[in-house]
């Protein structure tokens, strides 16, 4: 009798313990997005190669567009080249849970 007492017991405390911390909702990760444009015609580029940090590799949709999901919060470099355009780059400071647009501009050899 003895053992289902203490038992029950520890479940409960478990369960209070448990149930009673506050738990956050909030998303722990970030989202880098924009577009990559001709800085002369501000027309959006097709098929530019945007990197973050030299790790993961996206080409921009036909519309310019480009997003990095999932990361983590820190300081990133985004950096954008294509054929005939220099090469440029963006930094953005990335927190929790937060969603930033960095557009970036390129501009023709």
């Amino acid at each position: 009798m003895k053992t289902v007492i203490l038992c029950t017991g520890c479940f409960l405390l478990m369960f209070c313990v448990g149930g009673c911390t506050k738990k956050d909702n909030k998303p722990s990760y970030g989202t880098i997005y924009g577009i990559v444009y001709d800085n002369e015609t501000k027309e959006p580029i097709n098929g530019v190669n945007v990197s973050i940090d030299g790790g993961e590799k996206k080409f921009t949709s036909i519309d310019g567009r480009y997003e990095f999901s999932d990361l983590d919060a820190q300081q990133y470099r985004i950096l954008a080249q294509n054929s005939g355009y220099k090469t440029n780059y963006a930094s953005v400071n990335l927190l929790v849970g937060e969603t930033k647009q960095v557009d970036i501009p390129l501009t023709k050899n």
